[in-house]
């Protein structure tokens, strides 16, 4: 595969992802119950490019939707994605959108940074 082909692959995966942010935010006439099967698929297939391309934000992009084992309680500080998906929400109105439109975003500019990486990673794997 050329690196434009996956830099293009990652550029639709940015736009996708800024689709289904604007669900959760209330920005679009899709259903809110499609955003947990949009953000599944998306977080799968954004999740390998991220773990292939750059194993050193790998950590952090999983931290923005998986629960964190030794969290204590739930607060704006500690709430996810997976919350979000599981039906938690926090106590006061439109919170829990926010904070979940905020670590999309957060993942959204991971990925998005990736395409300055795809040259470098792949020549490297080239050379080995």
């Amino acid at each position: 595969m050329k690196y434009e082909n996956i830099i293009n692959e990652i550029k639709l995966l940015v736009e996708e992802g800024y689709k289904i942010q604007s669900i959760v935010k209330g920005e679009t006439e899709e259903p809110a119950n499609s955003f947990v099967l949009d953000y599944q698929d998306w977080y799968t297939k954004s999740l390998l490019v991220v773990k292939f391309l750059a194993s050193d934000r790998y950590d952090e992009f999983k931290s923005y939707y998986e629960i964190n084992t030794k969290r204590k309680s739930i607060s704006t500080t500690t709430y996810v994605i997976q919350d979000y998906c599981m039906g938690v929400v926090l106590t006061k109105e439109g919170v829990s959108e926010m904070k979940v439109a905020h670590n999309i975003n957060s993942q959204l500019l991971i990925l998005g940074s990736l395409t300055s990486r795809v040259d470098s990673v792949l020549s490297n794997i080239e050379l080995e």
